[in-house]
């Protein structure tokens, strides 16, 4: 047989083979409980990559890039593949077979599926890096040579947009700001004295701050609550800002900076979240500054001096205001002498500087002034919910398990307590005990408990951790986002003061849109911003960019600290972080650097 002949039948039964699977793949995720719509959306893309590969000849899995390349491609195929088919096993495991067919053929069709929607996904995202990987010239913006808009006035222009505008919806509709019962919370903390650091004291203090502040000027409770939205919404728009400013100065064209400002200033979350009350808003924007800081002071871009100051108090910000930032930050920190090691010598050591500050305020301070530490279960969720899950689907317990167990929690109650996505219930069953510090006292013992369950029922607990964490990385679900009011059961007297019932009723509509208009919900989708973090980190890995890397980073490590200890399987606010960044790190991500294609394509 002539070869050019067999190479051409083999490349079509490649092809016929990738869109079959690929086709069944997407069918497949129909039924799942995620937002369609980013399906729908990443279907499109997977369809013009895929097309466009078999037009220039990219049909087969051969290894002829390079193997650095291949590794990278492969890797992440294989992972984003992973990361769909786990977030809906439901589709495959829970598919009902009629009766009759026999144990044997539900295992073999089972058996069968799985592998079709592995496969599938892998060819989707297979076709999606490789063409990202033949294109990285067209998909990397070029730097234009005429005069750069003026940095300066562009940070003004969108300070100015963005705290016009939010003074006006918080006058007119949201006075004297969003305050939900965690809020409430830091309130009556700040009011008697008495302090955990279960919400961050150090985030206390900044509320107890402006609220004293508010009252010794207006002695209103309301204009005190205020003061505080206030400053907050200054807080944002200058982070937001900032990163606007630098973007200018890279060169980025006037269309694509006005499109980011839009994004800041007319996304409903950054609206509603500038005159919210938590902690979530102010960590999501300090580690904004942080990836702008860091790349600025690498670049040397603007004033240095301010660039180091930014970086210190992002970096301090980013410690202190949650408490998965301190871990996240050490875990980056360790990256960043992985990926710099002693050519950013000054950066790690102001890195390593503001650990040891930050976990001086976090210990021995909070220990000096006896603020309480949050309790023992609090950062036990993710294994809670895992044990839990065990005795929940109803799998038999030794002896000494259940021993173990009733010490601290009241295992019957379970099966009724139990919420596949929210640890709360079972954090309360622990809670009504009373017995948390058997579990510090016997450390080693609920450890093992926790190793020899997990080994007995792997399943199990893989269920436990998906349902409870599939929110982050995977599309996205339907979960309440921003609060629209301020929590009713408070003794000060805070209430909602709406000043206009027409803008009010305009910007419910506002919100409503996001909520409910499919193409919309796109911007909502925790895991889709995840995804396009991932995907540049893909992208700086593949052009072997450092700083692209890094910049990548700080969400990808802030969402597996989420993995291990989250409370709530898709808490928006818990990963806000990612909707502040994601702008800077799409641009730092596709940005020229001279030779380096060529580099890459050659290495």
């Amino acid at each position: 047989m002539d070869t050019s002949y067999k190479r051409i039948t083999t490349s079509k039964l490649y092809i016929f083979i990738q869109v079959m699977l690929m086709g069944s793949w997407i069918a497949q995720l129909i039924k799942s409980d995620a937002y369609y719509v980013c399906y729908v959306l990443l279907g499109i893309i997977i369809s013009i990559c895929t097309y466009i590969n078999i037009t220039n000849g990219e049909v087969l899995f051969r290894n002829k890039h390079g193997r650095y390349i291949d590794v990278v491609i492969n890797v992440f195929s294989v992972f984003f593949s992973c990361m769909v088919a786990f977030a809906n096993y439901k589709i495959i495991a829970y598919t009902v077979i009629p009766e009759g067919y026999g144990i044997t053929f539900d295992r073999l069709f089972v058996t069968l599926m799985t592998i079709i929607f592995f496969a599938g996904g892998y060819c989707a995202f297979w076709n999606v890096f490789i063409l990202t990987y033949n294109k990285l010239t067209l998909i990397c913006w070029k730097k234009r040579n005429e005069k750069l808009v003026n940095p300066t006035v562009c940070f003004w222009v969108s300070f100015i947009l963005l705290v016009l505008s939010r003074v006006i919806v918080l006058y007119f509709s949201q006075y004297p700001g969003e305050l939900t019962s965690d809020s409430i919370t830091q309130v009556i903390q700040t009011k008697s004295g008495i302090y955990t650091n279960h919400h961050p004291f150090y985030h206390t203090m900044v509320i107890k701050l402006f609220m004293d502040l508010g009252m010794m000027l207006f002695n209103d409770i309301n204009a005190a609550v205020a003061t505080y939205s206030f400053f907050q919404i200054l807080s944002t728009a200058f982070c937001f800002s900032f990163a606007v400013s630098t973007i200018t100065r890279m060169g980025l064209p006037i269309e694509s900076i006005i499109m980011i400002m839009m994004f800041f200033l007319l996304m409903p979350y950054h609206i509603m979240y500038a005159f919210t009350m938590w902690k979530d808003v102010m960590f999501g924007c300090f580690v904004l500054l942080l990836v702008t800081s860091i790349f600025r002071c690498m670049n040397n871009i603007g004033n240095n001096i301010i660039n180091y100051i930014m970086l210190f108090i992002s970096g301090i910000g980013t410690c202190l205001f949650r408490s998965n930032g301190f871990f996240a930050f050490i875990i980056l920190t360790v990256l960043f002498w992985v990926l710099f090691g002693k050519k950013e010598i000054r950066i790690f050591l102001m890195f390593v500087v503001m650990i040891l500050i930050c976990f001086t305020l976090k210990h021995p301070v909070l220990k000096a002034l006896k603020v309480a530490q949050p309790d023992t279960i609090e950062s036990l969720s993710i294994p809670a919910q895992q044990i839990a899950r065990v005795v929940y689907e109803g799998y038999e317990l030794t002896e000494s398990e259940t021993i173990l167990l009733r010490q601290v929690m009241d295992i019957d109650q379970i099966p009724d307590t139990y919420n596949a996505h929210i640890s709360d219930p079972i954090k309360a069953l622990v809670r009504t005990t009373g017995n948390q510090q058997l579990i510090e006292d016997n450390k080693f013992e609920y450890i093992k408990l926790y190793i020899m369950l997990g080994l007995k029922y792997p399943f199990a607990y893989a269920r436990g951790w998906i349902d409870e964490t599939r929110g982050y990385w995977n599309a996205g679900y339907e979960y309440w986002i921003w609060s629209n009011d301020v929590h009713e059961d408070n003794a000060f007297g805070i209430k909602r003061i709406t000043n206009s019932d027409s803008f009010n009723r305009r910007l419910n509509e506002y919100l409503w849109l996001f909520r409910n208009v499919e193409i919309l919900k796109l911007f909502l989708c925790i895991g889709l911003f995840i995804w396009v973090d991932i995907y540049m980190l893909i992208i700086s890995l593949l052009r072997k960019d450092r700083e692209g890397i890094l910049a990548s980073l700080p969400i990808f490590v802030v969402v597996c600290s989420l993995l291990v200890a989250t409370p709530v399987f898709s808490e928006f606010r818990y990963i806000y972080a990612a909707f502040c960044t994601l702008p800077m790190v799409v641009v730092i991500a596709l940005r020229p650097i001279e030779g380096k294609e060529d580099e890459t394509r050659n290495g």
